[in-house]
């Protein structure tokens, strides 16, 4: 969601914004695309629209050629590094869209992930052992 901000609308941006973060948050990756654009700055939006529309052409683009697995270290996190806004929009909307790849292929293919099952996974980069290839979480149920 881009919110442009401008002169016009001034009483109503706070209001706005709150509605507008609602809109655009996305539970399942704990992940939202509110992006504001203060003063309508023609550069500003066309930058963010420039790079959401790059984003969605390169999930299309690799869910096609049949790259990006979920989970590779491709998207590991970099912990130390600090995001721009056009990083961390890039970094969310590709979240997303493999979110929506899985519920897409779920429910063409009727399927469901288990209820339980047992795996195992490099928690670390094989190469940079510094970076991490999961978020580790337990999850503990009273039986």
């Amino acid at each position: 969601t881009l919110h442009l901000k401008t002169a016009s609308g001034k009483a109503n941006h706070t209001k706005a914004e709150g509605q507008y973060r609602d809109l655009s948050n996305f539970d399942s990756t704990q992940s939202n695309l509110y992006q504001a654009v203060n003063a309508g700055d023609i550069k500003m939006f066309g930058q963010q629209v420039d790079a959401l529309a790059s984003a969605i052409t390169e999930q299309v683009k690799a869910a096609y050629m049949g790259d990006a697995a979920i989970g590779s270290a491709l998207y590991a996190k970099d912990e130390g590094q600090k995001l721009t806004a056009e990083q961390k929009l890039l970094q969310d909307t590709a979240l997303i869209g493999h979110a929506m790849q899985l519920a897409y292929l779920g429910k063409r293919n009727s399927t469901q992930a288990p209820l339980v099952f047992q795996a195992w996974i490099s928690d670390r980069d094989l190469i940079k052992q510094n970076i991490p290839t999961t978020d580790v979480r337990v999850l503990l149920t009273k039986g």
